[in-house]
């Protein structure tokens, strides 16, 4: 278990005004079991974990008024699995694996949702020459509102209700990478790779 706290300059919107507070202050909690075992030709790698903050937020709006929103809670809790470094082929390191994690507040546990899965081979070309190729797939839900939807601060609940629903996003994320190693000291290498930002 750890235990954090940080500071942020700044308002909610990023924006910060002269004569008063604008900052966040956070505290983190982060507790997890993480099991890693030898199991056959690889490495079997698991963590259950559970990530807690709490936020205070105090700011300045353009007009002089000082606001705050105090004990913010958000909760991220998840999950993954690894098999890592099998080698079925002579000269290949094999890894697969998946996470689950979700994101948000008490009274919405799973405002985000994310699962990911992947598989990455560690080829071992020549003694200089190592090629890591693999691919990563995500899929993102969140909550979220349809076009139309008039803004948090007026709509109703009828308008929540007649707009909200449950926003889906996947995408396949390859990546190849060459490494060519000089000496014991100097590694060249190159890589392409496409990612998805995850909130």
């Amino acid at each position: 278990m750890e235990h954090d706290v940080d500071n942020f300059v700044h308002g909610p919107e990023g924006l910060v005004y002269p004569g008063g507070d604008s900052y966040w202050q956070k505290r983190t909690n982060e507790y997890s079991i993480l099991l890693d075992q030898p199991l056959g030709p690889g490495e079997l790698r698991a963590q259950v974990y559970q990530h807690e903050s709490n936020r205070d937020r105090y700011w300045l709006t353009s007009n002089g008024t000082k606001k705050e929103n105090l004990e913010i809670e958000e909760k991220n809790r998840g999950v993954f699995l690894d098999y890592l470094d099998f080698e079925l082929i002579k000269n290949h390191a094999f890894s697969i694996g998946g996470e689950y994690r979700t994101q948000g507040i008490p009274e919405n546990k799973d405002y985000y949702e994310i699962m990911s899965g992947y598989f990455q081979d560690v080829w071992s070309v020549t003694s200089p020459l190592t090629l890591i190729w693999g691919v990563r797939y995500y899929e993102f839900h969140s909550d979220a509102y349809k076009a139309g939807f008039p803004g948090m601060k007026t709509a109703t609940e009828a308008d929540k209700k007649a707009h909200e629903y449950r926003r889906k996003e996947n995408e396949w994320c390859p990546k190849v990478r060459l490494d060519y190693e000089v000496d014991p000291n100097l590694t060249l290498y190159a890589t392409v790779s496409r990612e998805m930002r995850m909130p």
